[in-house]
């Protein structure tokens, strides 16, 4: 199960090194996430391995069993 302190960091957007990702603590509950287009969003965690968006409407990401990739549900992902 992950924490939302797995998620904190930078990502890289399909993996690519030049096209970094942050993921940035607000809270014990939250999260700010920044995709590769510079949109900025809160999250928080959910099912101890899933970021929903608060509001709804941005895409909803699930970390790896190995922490290393973020799928989300526009089937894009992101990894470390």
């Amino acid at each position: 199960m992950a924490t939302l302190a797995d998620f904190v960091g930078t990502w890289h957007f399909r993996g690519v090194p030049t096209h970094p990702c942050t993921i940035r603590l607000l809270s014990a509950t939250k999260v700010e996430v920044r995709d590769e287009h510079g949109v900025v969003f809160p999250a928080r965690l959910e099912g101890g391995s899933t970021l929903i968006p608060e509001p709804p409407g941005h895409v909803t990401g699930v970390i790896s069993s190995d922490l290393k990739t973020i799928q989300w549900t526009n089937g894009e992902n992101w990894k470390r």
